[in-house]
C-alpha cells in the first residue's frame, strides 16, 4: 500500500494490515507428500506501520508484526502460539519526476520477537514449539519501489526487497539471504475513489544452515529455502483523501522448496492506510503568475474540492495535446476565505481557473461550473 502526501508537506503515516494464511500440506524437496499425520499450519498476522517524513525527500518508518500460529496433527492435536515478530526500522528517500515515482529504503530488523531454537542440542528440547515469528538475529534491509502513472488512471509498479542476516542466531542457525520482487499494474476508472491492482510476486530464500545436535557439524537446514511465485490481487477504496481501505489476497502460482516445508494456500488480508499532513508550507504566490510568452492556465484547487479533482484530468489532457499552453496549479487547500480573496480578488470560492494570454494579460477567469469551459476559452485565445 502506497501512502502519499503533498511534495513539500511533512506527514505522519499509519498502516494496519491483518490477514490469514493457511498451510494445509507439506512438500519434501518440492514435491507433495502423503502425510498420514495430516499436519497443517495456520498463520494469522497483523502488522502495524507508523512513519514520518516529507512528501518528497526523507522519511522514516517503524513496523511491528504480531501473529497467531496454529498447528496440529492427528498425533499431537492442536496447539496455538501468540507472539510479536521482529521490529523493522527503515529510513527512506522519495523522489518524483513527472509521472515517475521512485522510493529507496534501508534499515534493520531487530530480534525483538520470541525465538525458539532450531539448531543444535537445544533444538531437541524446544522441538515442540519451533515455530515463532521472531528469527533470532539482526537483519539488514533494502527496498526499492518504482511507479509510473499513465493516462486513463492506469499505473505500473515494480518493487523489490532484500534482506541479509548480519549474524547467526543464538542457537547457531545461519539464515540465508532473501529477495522478493513484485511487478504489476493498477487500474481505477470504473468507480470513483475505487482502484484495483494486481501483481506477480517472486520470492527467493537461500537455504539456511544449522548445527547437527549429534555431530556438531554445520548442515543444510531441512526446512528453509526455495523459490515461490504468487499472484497478489487487491482492491483499494479511498474513503477520504487521507484514508484508504483495502482488501488483498495472495494466490500461490508455483513453488520449489528445499527439504520438508509447509506450503501456503490462498491467503486474505485487509486493512487501512492513512497519511495525515502536520506541516504544510503555504503555496508560493509566484505559482499564479503567467509564463512569459505563453498562454497560461492557472488552476486553483484544494484536496477537499470535489469539482477541482474532477477538473484535473481535463486540464491534464489539455496540456498534453496543446504544446503552446503552460499549466500552473496553486494548492489552496489550507487557505481561508480572506487568504483566497487576497490571492484572487473577487473570488467567492473554488474551483477557479484563470486563462492568460501570451502577453501576460488575463483573458478570462472561470469560477464554479464555468471551469469546465477552459478548453473552449484556450482555443479562442490561441486563434
Amino acid at each position: 500500500m502506497t501512502l502519499t502526501s503533498r511534495a513539500d508537506a511533512w506527514a505522519v503515516t499509519a498502516q494496519l494490515v491483518a490477514g490469514w494464511i493457511p498451510f494445509p500440506s507439506r512438500h519434501a524437496n518440492g514435491a507433495a507428500i502423503d502425510d498420514p499425520t495430516q499436519a497443517r499450519l495456520d498463520l494469522g498476522l497483523a502488522t502495524l506501520l507508523a512513519g514520518f517524513g516529507r512528501g518528497e525527500g526523507v522519511g522514516a518508518e517503524v513496523q511491528v508484526p504480531v501473529g497467531v500460529i496454529g498447528r496440529g496433527d492427528v498425533v499431537n492435536g492442536a496447539q496455538t502460539d501468540v507472539g510479536f515478530g521482529d521490529l523493522e526500522a527503515r529510513g527512506r528517500y522519495l523522489a518524483r519526476v513527472g509521472r515517475f515515482r521512485l522510493q529507496g529504503m534501508v534499515g534493520v530488523a531487530l530480534p525483538t520477537g520470541a525465538y525458539a531454537a532450531r539448531s543444535g542440542e537445544i533444538a531437541i528440547l524446544e522441538n515442540a514449539r519451533y515455530l515463532t515469528l521472531g528469527r533470532g538475529t539482526t537483519w539488514a534491509l533494502a527496498d526499492v519501489d518504482a511507479r509510473v502513472s499513465l493516462p486513463a488512471r492506469i499505473g505500473l509498479f515494480v518493487t523489490s526487497t532484500a534482506r541479509v542476516a548480519l549474524a547467526d542466531a543464538r542457537d547457531g542457525l545461519r539464515w540465508g539471504p532473501e529477495v522478493r520482487a513484485t511487478a504489476g499494474g493498477t487500474f481505477g476508472p470504473l468507480v470513483d475513489r475505487v482502484s484495483f491492482a494486481v501483481g506477480l510476486e517472486t520470492q527467493w530464500r537461500a537455504q539456511s544452515s544449522e548445527i547437527d545436535p549429534f555431530t556438531n557439524e554445520r548442515l543444510a537446514s531441512v526446512n528453509t529455502g526455495g523459490l515461490w511465485l504468487t499472484a497478489t490481487p487487491s482492491v483499494q477504496v479511498r474513503v477520504v483523501d487521507q484514508l484508504t481501505l483495502f482488501v488483498a489476497s495472495r494466490v500461490p502460482v508455483w513453488q520449489r522448496t528445499e527439504g520438508l516445508q509447509f506450503i501456503p494456500s490462498v491467503g486474505v488480508f485487509a486493512g487501512f492506510a492513512g497519511s495525515f499532513e502536520v506541516l504544510r508550507p503555504a503555496p508560493p504566490l509566484a505559482e499564479a503568475k503567467p509564463a512569459p510568452g505563453r498562454v497560461t492556465v492557472v488552476d486553483y484547487w484544494a484536496t477537499w474540492c470535489a469539482p477541482c479533482l474532477k477538473l484535473k484530468p481535463v486540464i491534464d489532457a489539455l496540456e498534453a495535446k496543446e504544446p503552446r499552453v503552460t499549466v500552473r496549479r496553486v494548492d489552496a487547500s489550507d487557505l481561508d476565505a480572506d487568504a483566497l480573496e487576497a490571492m484572487v480578488p473577487g473570488a467567492a470560492g473554488l474551483p477557479i481557473v484563470e486563462v492568460f494570454r501570451a502577453d501576460g494579460s488575463l483573458a478570462k477567469r472561470l469560477v464554479g461550473d464555468e471551469v469546465f469551459q477552459v478548453e473552449d476559452v484556450v482555443k479562442e485565445v490561441l486563434q
